[in-house]
């Protein structure tokens, strides 16, 4: 967008991406790039300096940009099982890439949904929990959560997640109508 002559909006996109994954370090880097052309000088050093953290906090296993492409590359062959309907393959693929980057939030909701396929519900609410206490802000999870609760039987679980929903989110009419199906049962 920012290409495009729409710096604002692309910032926004940045902003958005940020707030499902705070480790996004391209998503930090072009924040930071359009900032400094916007002349928003302090922000766009402090976009910067997040990102370079974020390029050396998982060297351990691999350098940043090589553990990136690792997870994702997991990532799409995990889509590529759940694709083909084969969620116990994809859990493993999506295991792999949450082991390389743990927090990486969408990986480690792509597992949770994998988990729930195979009706490992124990080990889907333990990630989609990790995530909302990295990040509760991340409504998928907190929707998924609701669900995930209200199969297992957890119906006030279910409703404490799905009103955080609509606390978040007023105008989700999906979340009005998870709230309703509870009161209908």
């Amino acid at each position: 967008m920012a290409m495009m002559g729409d710096p604002t909006g692309a910032l926004e996109q940045f902003d958005e991406a940020l707030k499902v994954n705070e480790s996004y370090a391209a998503a930090l880097l072009n924040r930071a790039i359009i900032l400094n052309d916007l002349g928003r000088f302090e922000e766009a050093s402090e976009s910067f300096h997040r990102a370079s953290a974020l390029d050396v906090r998982d060297s351990s296993l691999f350098p940043s940009h090589m553990g990136n492409q690792l997870a994702n590359a997991h990532a799409r062959t995990g889509d590529l099982y759940m694709a083909a309907d084969r969620p116990e393959e994809a859990a493993t693929e999506y295991a792999a890439a949450v082991e390389i980057r743990p927090t990486f939030l969408d990986l480690r909701f792509k597992l949770a949904e994998a988990y729930m396929d195979l009706d490992m519900w124990v080990d889907a609410r333990l990630h989609l929990k990790e995530i909302l206490v990295l990040n509760p802000e991340f409504g998928g999870a907190r929707v998924r959560l609701g669900a995930l609760l209200n199969r297992m039987g957890d119906t006030d679980g279910a409703r404490r997640e799905w009103e955080g929903c609509a606390e978040q989110n007023p105008d989700d009419r999906r979340i009005r109508a998870y709230l309703a199906s509870l009161e209908a049962s």
